[in-house]
């Protein structure tokens, strides 16, 4: 079966919050409160990742970096985002183990006051044939295509 990619849209008014420092795109970070936590510590403090900080949209923690603003497609985006968390995962480990954190909707902030709120979900898919091009078998030929019982003498 497939994999497709399903990519969701929504565009509302929504004025730039929490700390983003202007920057075009903001990530939602998923995981464990407490995870999320150690992770804005350490980049909100840390000088050596200074490139990636992690600011509130709408008391919703999200991951930003100031080289995302000159990108201008979603999914290049996402794939920055995804690598930009693993290798801060990774980081946290060594220091304090942690449970997995991922990247969810993404934030597009316009010139206008306007945001797109986009989100990539992955799923498998099965495509089946239209109900009258299936063929059916009817029960007599599925119980001949069976075996028979095997009969033990007793």
């Amino acid at each position: 079966m497939p994999w497709i990619t399903l990519k969701e849209e929504l565009a509302i008014p929504m004025p730039l919050t929490g700390g983003l420092g202007g920057n075009r795109w903001a990530c939602q970070i998923e995981g464990e409160p407490d995870d999320i936590a150690d992770l804005t510590a350490a980049l909100n403090t840390a000088p050596a990742i200074a490139d990636y900080k992690v600011g509130s949209v709408a008391a919703v923690p999200a991951l930003t970096c100031e080289a995302w603003n000159a990108v201008d497609d979603a999914s290049q985006v996402k794939a920055l985002a995804d690598a930009a968390m693993n290798e801060c995962v990774g980081c946290i480990n060594m220091l304090n183990v942690c449970g997995a954190m991922k990247i969810g909707t993404l934030y597009e902030f316009k010139a206008d006051g306007t945001c797109i709120m986009q989100r990539f979900s992955h799923i498998k898919i099965n495509i089946k044939k239209a109900m009258d091009e299936r063929k059916r078998c009817s029960q007599a030929t599925a119980v001949q295509g069976m075996r028979s019982p095997m009969r033990f003498a007793g």
